[in-house]
């Protein structure tokens, strides 16, 4: 009886919730649904786990429909099923996604009970070289016999990903320094203590996405174009309308190699810093940021502007670059295979990135005539 009483509470709430449960994992969505019915801790655990997987997959459509995972309304309606096979190779890697996930829990209840140094401590927050040598001191544990559910080998690798998160967090911070040789020096001194470790820099970039976990279904063609670009051998661009479907192909990119492609978004110059050479192997970003192009970049392309008027370009490309032009999406394959998923520039940054005198324009914008999608 109280459980119906739950549910129908959380139901009420459910239909009045606001819509900053954005973004958020079914599972996110509904403890905070029964967060604000009032509930216990217990009761929010109960609550949550109380749903099987069919009823999940229907309330997950529900929230989808209204908007609470990032796909507007109107294209969700519209949208088939997900294509067989690529949603089962989806699944399993959410499978082994849930069961790491209890081993770290594990993991770091350990660490709380041995006094060892949390990375993520923001109370007492040591700082990195503290942590380092807090890491090789590990060692110790090496004979311990009382480890329950995990091994060394995991008590260090889940320490290694926490000291990934308080890196990446690190770098998150330093990126809002405008002043470009202090941010690329503190960035190295991060740089630093992760080679010190012998640890990855890949994973900095991982260290705080999360895969989704509602399988929202994607249109044939987002499958489609993912399949065209996983099997190309060359680089080209692929031309899409809107970020929208760019981001519906990368989705089907990634449930097709869920373990394979990291995010590497961030300004082009620390990005270049942090991976080595031939290290953007299977990697995205996203160039879609505009900036005003600077008067030397202007007299190196040739383009004289009029006093007032301002020039954009996307960050981290030069002017004379074809990929300055239009927001895009970029996918590395393999060395030397990149793949541009590129939508044409608003009409705000379009307007400026000519000159019209009569009816000629200085050469610069280029619109997009021709559609992949």
């Amino acid at each position: 009886m109280k459980h119906l009483l739950i549910t129908f509470i959380v139901l009420i709430q459910f239909l009045n919730i606001s819509h900053s449960t954005c973004s958020l994992t079914i599972e996110d969505a509904l403890t905070t649904i029964a967060r604000r019915a009032g509930l216990t801790k217990d009761e929010v655990a109960a609550f949550v786990k109380s749903f099987d997987e069919k009823q999940l997959k229907k309330l997950s459509m529900e929230l989808v429909d209204r908007g609470y995972f990032g796909v507007r309304k109107r294209t969700v309606q519209r949208l088939p099923s997900p294509v067989d096979g690529i949603s089962e190779k989806h699944r399993a890697y959410l499978g082994r996604r849930l069961k790491s996930t209890e081993k770290s829990d594990k993991i770091y209840d350990f660490i709380k009970k041995e006094q060892i140094t949390d990375p993520l401590d923001s109370v007492n927050n040591k700082t990195l070289k503290y942590i380092v040598e807090d890491r090789k001191d590990l060692i110790a544990y090496k004979s311990h016999r009382e480890y329950s559910g995990f091994t060394y080998d995991d008590l260090l690798n889940e320490y290694d990903r926490l000291i990934y998160l308080r890196v990446s967090d690190e770098l998150r911070i330093a990126s809002q320094i405008t002043n470009n040789i202090d941010r690329q020096n503190k960035i190295k001194g991060f740089l630093e203590h992760i080679d010190e470790l012998g640890l990855d820099r890949r994973k900095l970039f991982q260290a705080r996405v999360s895969r989704p976990k509602v399988e929202i279904p994607l249109p044939q063609k987002a499958f489609d174009l993912a399949d065209d670009i996983l099997s190309s051998t060359n680089s080209k661009a692929i031309n899409v309308r809107s970020r929208e479907e760019a981001e519906m192909i990368l989705e089907a990119i990634l449930r097709n190699e869920p373990d394979q492609f990291i995010n590497t978004s961030m300004r082009t110059s620390d990005r270049k810093l942090i991976l080595k050479k031939g290290e953007s192997v299977k990697t995205y970003h996203w160039d879609d940021t505009f900036v005003p192009i600077e008067p030397k970049e202007l007299a190196s392309a040739g383009v004289k502007l009029e006093e007032g008027t301002v020039a954009y370009k996307i960050e981290g490309h030069p002017p004379n670059n074809t990929h300055a032009m239009h927001p895009h999406l970029q996918v590395e394959l393999d060395k030397g295979t990149v793949i541009h998923i590129q939508w044409p520039r608003p009409d705000e940054y379009r307007r400026h990135f000519f000159i019209e005198r009569g009816n000629k324009a200085i050469p610069g914008y280029t619109p997009i005539k021709r559609f992949d999608w």
